[in-house]
């Protein structure tokens, strides 16, 4: 057994001459859902090769979807600049806390 690891997307006539040249009587290949692994597809049904496909896991459910790249980057940024708030004035109550408990100043 060889394992063969490539990124493509290469074209029909590499895939070809690599299953030749590699004398490839199985296909093993994820199922990732793009185009770029297509043409290995293509070669392994004119060579007669059988293709084993490892199909694509189950994904859990997002919180939420978004319709645009816009509507996206407006939730996490709104996500983010009141997580960064709140952390801030967590960090500064903390930090006074700590200062007056130890008889210090009361500025970061």
């Amino acid at each position: 057994m060889r394992w063969i690891k490539a990124i493509g997307p290469f074209s029909l006539d590499d895939e070809l001459a690599l299953m030749k040249d590699y004398q490839i009587d199985v296909l093993v290949s994820k199922n990732s859902g793009g185009d770029s692994t297509v043409a290995k597809l293509y070669a392994a049904r004119h060579m007669n090769i059988p293709v084993l496909m490892l199909d694509r896991p189950t994904l859990v459910a997002a919180n939420r979807e978004f319709a645009s790249h816009a509507d996206c980057e407006a939730q996490v940024l709104s996500v983010f600049s009141a997580a960064d708030k709140n952390n801030i004035n967590n960090t500064k109550n903390s930090d006074i806390k700590n200062n007056e408990s130890q008889g210090g100043p009361h500025a970061l």
